[in-house]
């Protein structure tokens, strides 16, 4: 996508992310939305994340959608793209707190795993530290110190033909087991390949120490904890629209939507994790929504991740073509009609619709109306929007109108929660129905090194030592994706039967070995009386 624009808009990319213009040019952009995104409203960032990206359109549990802005090869970039931006915005901790020390210890281990580098190599690659006062430098003995802690030097060799190969430094056992970021290596990767080479390398050390022997994915750790003045950032791991994206997105995984790959998979469970990571058990409580509110754009009740985790989405309102397969398999009733649950209040069973737009201007008009000059400001800002329509309000508000005769409406029976396709998704990558032994808050947590099945049954568990609710949700999807199957009673009748027939093929078997055994004597006998 970015060679169709030239090879100039190319190159500009690549020096951007390069080490050498790093102080100066991405690290400050990041450090420059970390604090807009621990600042703003959470739904308001990630919604506008995805309109930027192009990928609303995407976001919807209908099996098809129309973009009018992407080609349909372009969308699955597009949104890991998005994906990957909002896990370097939450995983890079650089101008956050961290100590130069730290920095220069995560910049060494990142340059090591994409390959094995000279020591000029590095003292070229790695970014001079932009705190010159804080004593820590390239030219100092710090450097060295941190290399020999890091990483083991192979001695030059010479080849056959008489050349000499320089020596080389290349990471020890310990970087790749607990210290190896698949973030930092993002970070600073100018070339796909680079990531690339860091995880072949990383697959190969697993293979050789005999920790895994298939295809691991990425060991993406916990992260260390903000600093005090920067914990807003986490509230973008806790608010319904990224709950509701990653909802949608672990459906259409499971429901084998072609634009979604493993890596898109990796992702969202990646968000999911450190989701459950920065929560506890105090911010579970149950928030009930407001009555007074009326759109049910927000799908989950309260924005605590350990209380959306079980809750149950029942219906979905899409609008799809009217020759869609979701219009065949629509429910025949409102999912709010007292039939059907005369218990439940209309707000928590009237099918929902996903939109994230309409999240955010809900969110954005709840910020305004707080005070009542903000409230005059804002009919000012929409009358200025109504002649002037922002590109992401007109593509998102645009799309369905394109063809308007032929879009419906359809109501989806869904009844999932995000537990829930994660219990399915673990049966569906192992491929068998009971993968998944259930949760045990006694068993230890399963290491980073792994696959998919690694990675859901580590958030399982995370989610079932923080929450006693999760726990009881998890036991009751196991029972019901895969009941356990009761032991079947015998008769006496029936056990006299079985006897008898292990009597009978007892007495068969003595039958077959004595003629066996006659047969072979006059077999014997005969070859004697022919040799004589």
């Amino acid at each position: 996508m970015w060679v169709r624009n030239g090879l100039q808009i190319k190159g500009q990319a690549m020096t951007y992310v390069q080490s050498h213009f790093c102080n100066s040019m991405i690290d400050p952009d990041i450090y420059l939305l970390q604090v807009c995104a621990s600042k703003l409203d959470p739904d308001f960032f990630i919604s506008s994340v995805f309109e930027r990206y192009k990928v609303v359109d995407l976001l919807t549990i209908a099996s098809k959608h129309q973009n009018a802005v992407l080609d349909p090869e372009h969308e699955r970039p597009m949104l890991e793209g998005a994906l990957t931006f909002l896990v370097v915005l939450l995983g890079v901790r650089l101008h956050l707190g961290i100590t130069d020390d730290e920095i220069l210890h995560s910049e060494m281990v990142s340059q090591l795993c994409m390959g094995d580098k000279t020591h000029s190599n590095l003292l070229d690659l790695i970014p001079e530290n932009p705190n010159p006062k804080s004593g820590v430098s390239l030219g100092t003995g710090y450097f060295e110190k941190v290399l020999s802690a890091v990483a083991d030097f192979r001695a030059p060799v010479f080849e056959p033909g008489g050349s000499m190969q320089q020596g080389m430094y290349t990471p020890k056992s310990a970087v790749w087991d607990v210290e190896f970021d698949p973030i930092s290596v993002i970070l600073r990767a100018v070339y796909r390949r680079d990531m690339q080479s860091a995880m072949d390398r990383y697959t190969a050390f697993l293979k050789q120490s005999g920790r895994f022997d298939g295809n691991p994915w990425p060991p993406y750790r916990e992260r260390p904890p903000l600093h005090p003045q920067y914990q807003g950032l986490l509230r973008l791991l806790h608010c319904k629209t990224m709950h509701i994206v990653l909802f949608t997105l672990l459906y259409k995984i499971l429901m084998d939507h072609q634009n979604l790959s493993d890596h898109v998979l990796c992702m969202v469970l990646y968000l999911l994790e450190m989701g459950v990571d920065s929560s506890t058990e105090s911010e579970s409580t149950r928030e009930e929504p407001d009555t007074e509110d009326q759109c049910y754009d927000s799908w989950f009740p309260s924005s605590s991740l350990l209380n959306n985790l079980h809750h149950v989405i029942s219906f979905v309102r899409v609008r799809v073509a009217h020759d869609a397969p979701e219009v065949a398999r629509q429910v025949t009733h409102e999912p709010n009609s007292t039939e059907q649950a005369p218990q439940k209040s209309p707000a928590k069973e009237t099918a929902q619709v996903f939109s994230l737009v309409a999240e955010r201007r809900r969110k954005f008009q709840e910020m305004i109306n707080k005070n009542s000059e903000a409230a005059a400001a804002a009919g000012v800002f929409r009358r200025h929007s109504s002649s002037r329509p922002h590109s992401g309000q007109a593509r998102s508000f645009g799309a369905p109108m394109l063809l308007p005769q032929q879009l419906v409406t359809a109501v989806l029976e869904i009844r999932e929660s995000m537990l829930s396709l994660l219990v399915k998704l673990h049966h569906k990558l192992s491929g068998k129905q009971d993968s998944y032994p259930g949760p045990d808050t006694e068993r230890p947590t399963p290491l980073t090194h792994g696959d998919g099945l690694a990675v859901i049954e580590r958030i399982l568990q995370k989610a079932a030592q923080r929450s006693c609710q999760n726990e009881q949700s998890l036991e009751e999807i196991c029972c019901k994706v895969a009941p356990p199957v009761p032991p079947r009673r015998t008769s006496p009748g029936e056990s006299l039967d079985k006897e008898e027939r292990r009597r009978r093929a007892r007495e068969r078997q003595k039958k077959l070995l004595a003629e066996f055994a006659s047969r072979q004597k006059s077999f014997m006998e005969t070859a004697m009386e022919i040799s004589k």
